[in-house]
């Protein structure tokens, strides 16, 4: 409710005079849930920061995680956010495509990145975990399990697919294989060379047994 979000981020100034701003986790449908008043109010109460998953920027993967949302209406709120003031750091995670579906998946998200255009791009990889349906269909034989190889190729289709201005693509986060930050557009080659030596085999890459989600 509004008067709770300007309850909280008033006590926050109050309480907090040297910080330079709030941040949020806010998902697309959060978003849409207000309209462009709402959003502006909330900035101007400090809100500046909003985190949220993207996934995927392909409509059949994002049914099957149940994400409740298809990539271009998670474009137009991101748009609106950014709108209204807001930064946006958003994540993305690599192995939830099934594997007809993985590189196309790739490319379409990337896509979805560069329309959004966010400050941050963070990169996950999966690693599945019991109860979940990704675990079970592997278990089940109905998906094979993630190889490296696999989702490496994955990283670097959707990374070669990814144009910001300005923006960080981050995949420094403990599940990935390798681990990598890059400014782009000016550090483009420099990832896309730091992926091909890790698919070449020239590169040690992280140990499942160290990765975490």
């Amino acid at each position: 409710p509004a008067e709770r979000w300007r309850w909280l981020l008033e006590n926050i100034r109050s309480r907090l005079p040297w910080g330079k701003g709030a941040a949020a986790f806010a998902t697309g449908m959060d978003i849409a849930e207000k309209n462009d008043q709402d959003l502006e109010r909330l900035r101007s109460l400090g809100l500046d920061l909003l985190y949220g998953g993207v996934e995927s920027g392909h409509e059949e993967v994002l049914r099957t995680v149940q994400k409740g949302i298809k990539p271009e209406d998670l474009r137009l709120q991101c748009l609106r956010a950014q709108k209204a003031g807001f930064g946006l750091r958003v994540s993305v995670v690599l192995g939830i495509a099934g594997e007809s579906l993985y590189m196309e998946s790739a490319r379409r998200t990337g896509a979805l990145l560069t329309s959004i255009n966010p400050q941050e791009v963070g990169i996950t990889m999966l690693v599945p975990q019991p109860g979940t349906i990704f675990r079970k269909d592997i278990k089940e034989g109905m998906s094979p399990a993630l190889s490296k190889e696999r989702l490496l190729r994955e990283l670097r289709e959707l990374f070669a697919h990814t144009e910001l201005d300005g923006g960080l693509f981050n995949a420094s986060h403990s599940s990935s294989y390798i681990s990598f930050l890059a400014r782009l557009p000016e550090e483009k080659s420099k990832g896309l060379a730091l992926i091909d030596k890790a698919l070449a085999g020239e590169l040690e890459l992280k140990p499942d047994g160290s990765r975490h989600i």
